[in-house]
């Protein structure tokens, strides 16, 4: 079973009901990153494929989504899952004034596949206090812990089951 780290964060809300109310979530601590040298070399343990090749399909991979989010597509990544483009949109009195302009900010929305979805549903977490990302080199891997214990010495509480019901919508 994998272990994610969270810290508690603070959002004063700014709309709605609770507005100027300070409130309390859990947001994801990482643990550093992976980069696609190291990845490119797990698929070469994995396949018959190189490093080399890995890196051409994820260049090409990358090159070719783009093409096909900016046609309006949707792309199907197969185990993966899916990934479309998205915007958000200024909300406007009437239908005539609703139009390219009312669109604020364009991104990619990606929804994870129900194999995925079910890797990460044994997922439990851990409370750490100040916990913070490592650094990671292209070749090396990523140092293990957190890098910022609380002032007592305490790497943190303990844990909560619990599966994928989506990004809870909290950021801090």
């Amino acid at each position: 079973m994998s272990t994610l780290y969270y810290d508690k964060v603070t959002k004063v809300m700014k709309v709605g009901a609770k507005k100027g109310v300070t409130l309390y979530g859990p947001k994801v601590k990482s643990v550093g990153t992976r980069s696609s040298k190291q990845l490119a070399k797990r698929i070469e343990s994995a396949t018959t494929m190189s490093v080399a090749d890995v890196n051409i399909i994820n260049e090409n991979f990358g090159k070719y989504v783009g093409e096909y989010l900016s046609e309006g597509y949707i792309v199907d990544l197969g185990a993966m899952g899916n990934i479309r483009p998205k915007f958000d949109s200024k909300a406007v009195d009437t239908l005539e004034e609703c139009d390219a302009n009312s669109i604020r900010r364009i991104s990619v929305q990606f929804k994870g596949s129900a194999e995925l979805k079910e890797a990460v549903d044994s997922i439990k977490f851990e409370y750490r206090a100040g916990y913070t990302d490592t650094t990671v080199d292209q070749d090396s891997a990523v140092t293990d812990g957190p890098t910022n214990p609380d002032d007592s010495g305490n790497q943190g509480g303990g844990t909560t089951p619990g599966g994928n019901t989506g990004d809870g919508g909290f950021e801090g």
